[in-house]
């Protein structure tokens, strides 16, 4: 049986990226809280993993102010993308995967907590564009 070569390479495409592209919608939004995951197709997943936030507490006083990041794994293929997405120097409020936009909805960030209390929980909205 031979296969069509447009199907060839798709399946040749699919094996060289790390994430199954072809399933994701064109554009999603999906909103997360910390450790929640959802689905974008049958065969990839985007994962809340944590919040990275490294401001300056409340009351300290500090040479650099900080960041706030949002730690994000992309799944669906042959090994998980993780990666940071924030609006700052460190990271980015959009990244690029083959085939792939991951970016951060604008938001209001948390409060900063004093030293030693840890980030407060809150959603995220992300859009996932399918290039």
């Amino acid at each position: 049986m031979k296969l069509p070569l447009h199907a060839l390479a798709a399946c040749l495409l699919c094996a060289c990226s790390s994430v199954v592209v072809n399933d994701i919608p064109a554009t999603t939004t999906v909103n997360l809280q910390p450790r929640q995951s959802a689905a974008l197709g049958s065969h990839a997943a985007l994962r809340f993993d944590a919040i990275v936030d490294s401001r300056c507490p409340a009351n300290v006083k500090c040479v650099w102010a900080g960041a706030l990041n949002y730690q994000m794994t992309l799944s669906g293929g042959k090994a998980p993308e993780t990666f940071l997405l924030g609006d700052n120097g460190a990271s980015h409020a959009s990244t690029q995967f083959e085939g792939v936009t991951v970016a951060l909805a604008p938001l209001t960030p948390p409060p900063v907590q004093a030293a030693g209390v840890p980030p407060l929980a809150h959603p995220i909205t992300v859009t996932i564009t399918r290039r």
